[in-house]
């Protein structure tokens, strides 16, 4: 998991996204691809207690984009 020193998100960071409601992380299983896609994988919410392979995400920035900062634009 990333530290953020200046509190955005940013490119190359590692996150896990928890859901308070449902107390669960989301998780996937890069083994384990949906057949009749390119590449596809399916996602659930586990009751996981930290981070683990299977839901620590890496931000990668999309192929074009019009930013020139490493931060994370959303909206």
């Amino acid at each position: 998991m990333t530290f953020s020193k200046d509190g955005f998100l940013h490119f190359g960071d590692r996150v896990c996204f928890h859901n308070k409601i449902t107390k669960s992380v989301l998780s996937c299983n890069i083994n384990e691809k949906v057949l009749g896609m390119l590449e596809g994988y399916t996602a659930v919410g586990t009751s996981c207690c930290g981070p683990a392979i299977k839901n620590v995400f890496v931000l990668k920035r999309a192929e074009k984009d019009f930013f020139n900062d490493n931060s994370i634009h959303y909206g």
